[in-house]
């Protein structure tokens, strides 16, 4: 496993480099290369406009300066590890390599996707983030299934790559909406409540196609342990796309009186932040292999 790391304004792009706008009250503004379609500056003002043609505006009076160049002093990761006091599925604790300031690689002997990471920085008011998500040591959880991209700031440091222009809606799809099947796989799913007898009730067994098969979560012996009672069993579902609108069908288990009774759905853009999309608890199939 290999994570990644860089502190705000290093770039991995070698045919150009991140604008940094430093204000006068302090704080700066990062455009990554990739994001900027141009930035021109008149009399009074700058103007920076994105690939998706969003603009962001400043008055020059609040403009200390712009620069193509990083700042000095950038934050970096002084330390990494995986412990195993924060993660249980982790046998031995796990000290990373640190390589230029920029690359974090380690290898980590563990069961499941998701780990938490111990670190500390070169800065006491360091902030490090993660598909833009503030990261706590010893407290954040996201998956380390492949490279990861950390990003070191300060207060008031923001690395802008598009402008929300309204607010997300959840609605009905419209008369003209199209339904195209995706064609889900193993590797999409995973789940906090794993089986304990994979080969037959594993997450593999919701899509073999054969009704008298399911996927149990955790119960019996074996390397997991059955969830709190106040804790609720998920399967997430990664997508290799974003999508606008989303409609499922199951197969309830075969025998033994038992199905879901409520579903709720919920949606992330980086499976680090979720939002509530829908709960389902009526018109759900009541009977076996329903």
């Amino acid at each position: 496993m290999v994570v990644t790391g860089f502190s705000l304004g290093l770039s991995a792009q070698t045919d150009s480099q991140p604008l940094f706008v430093h204000l006068a009250d302090g704080s700066l503004d990062v455009f990554p290369a990739a994001s900027i379609k141009r930035y021109a500056q008149t009399s009074d003002s700058l103007h920076v406009t994105l690939t998706n043609d969003s603009v962001v505006g400043y008055a020059l009076t609040d403009v200390a300066q712009t620069s193509l160049e990083a700042p000095a002093n950038l934050p970096v990761f002084t330390s990494f590890k995986f412990n195993n006091k924060y993660n249980d599925q982790v046998y031995t604790d796990v000290i990373a390599t640190l390589e230029n300031d920029s690359t974090v690689t380690a290898v980590v002997p563990a069961i499941g996707k998701r780990l938490t990471p111990s670190f500390q920085t070169s800065d006491a008011l360091c902030q490090v983030y993660l598909d833009g998500q503030l990261q706590t040591s010893k407290a954040s959880r996201p998956r380390f299934d492949h490279d990861l991209v950390y990003t070191l700031g300060r207060e008031g440091w923001r690395q802008l790559s598009f402008v929300k222009t309204k607010d997300e809606v959840w609605s009905t799809p419209g008369d003209d909406e199209t339904v195209t099947p995706i064609s889900l796989t193993v590797d999409m799913l995973s789940t906090n409540a794993p089986s304990n007898y994979e080969e037959r009730e594993g997450l593999a067994m919701m899509l073999d196609g054969d009704p008298s098969t399911i996927f149990h979560s955790t119960w019996g012996s074996g390397d997991y342990e059955k969830l709190l009672e106040d804790e609720c069993a998920y399967v997430q579902v990664d997508l290799n796309e974003a999508i606008d609108y989303l409609q499922f069908s199951y197969i309830t288990r075969p025998s033994s009186q038992r199905w879901p009774t409520a579903w709720a759905i919920q949606v992330s853009a980086d499976g680090t932040t979720w939002t509530e999309a829908a709960t389902i608890s009526s018109g759900l199939p009541e009977a076996n292999g329903a």
